[in-house]
Parts: C-alpha cells; structure tokens; sequence
C-alpha cells in the first residue's frame, strides 16, 4: 500500500500537482502497485498566509484528480493549528508531539538531567575552561557535570545558557566543552545533586527552545541533536513505563 507524495509548492519532493491526472494514468497501470493515500507539506504554515492557501488549493486540485477512496494528509503541526480547514482524513503532528510549540498550551515533555562530578571552589581572578572565557569575580563555588557539546548541548551557549537547580538557574561559565560544562552555584552542592541541564518549559536560556532562540536556529535542532549515548526514560503521569539505556 503506497501513499503518493505531491509537490503543492514546497519545491522539494513529490509529484508535481500539475500532473495528478497523468501520474494517476500513469500509477494505475502498474501491476503490484496499490495507492492507498496522497500527501503533500507545508513549507511555511506558520507565517506565510497566501503560500499556504495556494499549497491547499493544489492539494485540492489533486483530490479532485484522484477521487475519493483514499487517505488524503496535508498538515504538520502548524497547519494543524493555523489551517484546521487542512486536516482532511489524518494530520502529521511532529513537533508538537513534544510540547516545543510556545503560546498554544502545549508543554515540552522532554528534560535532560545530570549530576555534578566535582564541585570545588575557586579563587578570585581564576579562568574556567578552554580559553579561559570566565574568569572568577571572586571566589565561586563551580559544579562540573558530565554533560557537553558531544551530548547535543550547543558550543556556542557558553556563558549565556544555564541550569536549574531546586528551581533556581545558574549560570554554565566557560567554554562548553566535548563532555562537560562549568556551572556557578552559590556554595558547595552535594554530588548526589540532580540538575535539570534541559528544563521541560519555554525558560530563554534553560530549555531546548531557549537553546534555539541563543543560537538562531528552531527547537527541532537541539531537540533532535541530544545524543544517542543519554540514557532515556520515559514517563507517564510521573511513573517510569521504560528506559533506553545508551
């Protein structure tokens, strides 16, 4: 059972929706070929008005070429919200799925916790990490944790991101390295202590979407960037239903 890609405008792949009434000539004559469906994508539901309903208009176009009979889905996670005219027969949540789409009620599901290794405290004048990017202003207690840029954590965060510790964030001071960051923490911690690194809400310089707004880009990319070697549980009304250890 195949489901037909249609290209209404977004340039990138699928069948032009110019030609639905050939390709479905086309299609129908092949042997061991079932069409059980046909979609398209929204390049840019979240802004672009006029392109969006020409993108809609083309997939309607195709519909009428092919008929009813099949699965028709057009709408990712802003056409859900912004185009419920779109849902047709089934939507394509993705980001949404993990509550990373602000202003709308969702909440982030996802959250990345550590505990320190070593926390020591340093004299005045004292630079941290490669380049020495911070210097101590006095003396500071530092908690190092076992979390870097080979994790998913962008390099480019140092001494803007921050973590949460029994709900107050402090700031990561230093360069981020491959497998650990710096954090100031305002005395000594135990080792037993869990920081949220990622916290689950929209914090600007704590939580994945805070991570997109520093470095210019969208949640997705950090979302997708937290490395296959974090140990992953998952949750369900606060109780552990299964893990993935790396």
């Amino acid at each position: 059972m195949a489901h037909v890609k249609w290209d209404t405008g977004m340039g990138r792949v699928g069948f032009p929706w110019e030609d639905a009434a050939r390709v479905k000539a086309a299609l129908e004559g092949l042997e061991g070929l079932e069409v059980g469906g046909h979609y398209s994508h929204f390049a840019d539901a979240e802004e672009n008005d006029a392109w969006t309903r020409s993108q809609i208009a083309h997939f309607e176009a195709v519909r009428s070429a092919w008929g009813a009979g099949y699965l028709y889905h057009l709408a990712n996670t802003a056409g859900i919200l912004n185009y419920p005219e779109a849902a047709y027969d089934a939507v394509r949540p993705g980001i949404s799925l993990y509550g990373l789409w602000p202003g709308v009620g969702l909440e982030p599901v996802a959250r990345l916790l550590a505990r320190p290794t070593l926390v020591k405290c340093l004299p005045p004048g004292h630079p941290i990490g490669y380049g020495g990017l911070y210097t101590t202003q006095g003396h500071e207690w530092i908690a190092t944790l076992p979390v870097g840029y080979a994790d998913g954590m962008p390099r480019l965060l140092y001494n803007r991101a921050t973590v949460r510790l029994e709900g107050h964030n402090h700031p990561v001071v230093g360069r981020i390295s491959m497998d650990q960051i710096t954090v100031r923490v305002p005395g000594p911690v135990s080792l037993e202590t869990v920081f949220e690194v990622v916290t689950p809400d929209f914090h600007p310089s704590s939580s994945l979407w805070g991570w997109a707004e520093l470095t210019g880009t969208v949640s997705y990319e950090p979302a997708v960037r937290l490395a296959a070697r974090l140990p992953r549980v998952y949750l369900r009304g606060g109780v552990e239903v299964a893990r993935a250890d790396a």
